[in-house]
């Protein structure tokens, strides 16, 4: 069976458009992961009266990074807490 050019463009058309729009709905939800963990972090830093420092997503896991105010003057610590997603 022969294709025409009309034919051709059209469904290549339909393939482009159904590869970018699974390549969105990835990179929404990676967004909506980094989002999650960012709370995530924001949480863990409010409960322990810290700092955030940084929320990354690594695999099913967040890692956040805390600053915990020193007792007494002394310097901060810096405390890296795993939490499962």
């Amino acid at each position: 069976m022969m294709m025409n050019r009309r034919t051709f463009a059209r469904g290549l058309t339909a393939a482009i458009g159904t590869i970018a729009i699974g390549g969105l709905a990835q990179a929404q939800t990676v967004e909506l992961a980094q989002n999650s963990c960012q709370a995530i972090g924001q949480r863990v830093a409010s409960q322990n009266g810290a700092t955030l420092v940084s929320a990354k997503q690594e695999g099913s896991v967040c890692r956040v990074v805390i600053l915990k105010p020193g007792s007494g003057g002394s310097r901060p610590r810096r405390e890296t807490i795993d939490v499962a997603m």
